[in-house]
């Protein structure tokens, strides 16, 4: 990315004290007290966390992080109270610009959503913005260049099919890239969606690109039988394939109706998780359906990658109900 220099800030009229405003953490007294909640020792506590992490701003209610602390893996070795700790963890990310040590910063991901940002003023909001703005574009054509030579040695190497896993919430010039160097992108149901259109609707199958894979769960989400019971917004969904009479719960019939939809998208494959096709046979399902799911991200447990098939592949192919909807719903790609 291309980062803002404390030369380029200057020049927009931000002096040294205002470069530290909004690059570094602010704490106030008094929401150090709140922190604690009214806890009986919230005095010590607080003594004890401003002489271990902070410096106060001279005579003002006002503290900031001292030189020992650097991230937050050092907030979390302090030996303070935890609900001081927490608030300093949130308070470290509260800042509109981070500073990279060098003299340059790169913008916070919700800058606008920080204690400084609407302090300053009018022209100063509207300066740093288009300064922002201006640095997007600049790294976007450089993320768009270095993509490009990445990708192209990477599509020149090999024979295989090349997909890209481009979710969430990726620069704007990497489906143009993708489409470039006829790299498949991954189309997840449930988030391909017109976001910020009204409703946020799902985007029509039809309107797939075919130079993506379409699938509507993977390893990191929940099943299609979870996300159906527990987390789809379901009337929007049967309006979106008009369908009024699915089922809450998830049936064979239900998912019978959902994968024959998916499955006529116009992306180049189609692809399911096996959990997803067993449930067109009552045989297959877990009694919850969380236990059918394969990962979790961002999480460390014991059930992690542990799911398993609920038996062999000699016995599941005995089930002709399951046989027969998978050809059934296979057919519709021939």
């Amino acid at each position: 990315s291309v980062p803002i220099t404390t030369e380029e800030l200057h020049n927009l009229g931000f002096d040294d004290s205002r470069i530290r405003w909004i690059s570094q953490p602010h704490i106030p007294t008094h929401e150090l007290f709140e922190a604690m909640g009214g806890d009986p020792i919230t005095e010590a506590a607080v003594r004890k966390a401003c002489a271990k992490a902070l410096t106060r701003i001279g005579n003002e209610e006002l503290w900031l992080f001292n030189d020992s602390i650097s991230g937050e893996i050092d907030i979390e070795a302090l030996d303070i109270h935890n609900h001081v700790k927490a608030y300093l963890l949130k308070a470290w990310r509260n800042r509109v610009l981070i500073p990279q040590g060098d003299g340059t910063y790169y913008p916070s991901w919700t800058y606008w959503d920080t204690r400084a940002f609407p302090t300053l003023s009018e022209s100063e909001r509207r300066n740093l913005e288009a300064m922002i703005q201006q640095k997007r574009a600049e790294s976007e054509q450089l993320w768009e260049d270095q993509g490009r030579k990445l990708l192209s040695t990477f599509v020149q190497a090999t024979d295989m099919i090349p997909c890209a896993e481009d979710l969430g919430a990726i620069p704007d010039c990497v489906p143009k890239v993708l489409q470039e160097l006829g790299i498949l992108g991954l189309k997840i149901v449930r988030w391909t969606r017109r976001w910020g259109a009204w409703g946020e609707p799902y985007i029509p199958f039809a309107e797939y690109p075919e130079l993506s894979v379409c699938t509507p769960a993977v390893h990191d989400t929940s099943t299609v039988r979870q996300w159906w019971e527990n987390e789809a917004d379901r009337e929007q969904f049967r309006q979106f394939i008009n369908v009024p009479y699915m089922n809450d719960r998830y049936t064979p019939e239900t998912a019978e109706i959902l994968l024959s939809h998916i499955i006529e998208a116009a992306s180049r494959f189609c692809i399911f998780q096996i959990q997803d096709l067993l449930h067109l046979s009552p045989r297959w399902y877990a009694e919850k359906a969380e236990d059918e799911r394969v990962n979790v991200p961002g999480s460390v447990n014991d059930f992690n990658w542990t799911y398993r098939l609920p038996s062999t592949l000699e016995d599941i192919q005995t089930d002709q109900m399951f046989i027969s909807a998978c050809k059934k719903l296979t057919a519709k790609r021939k």
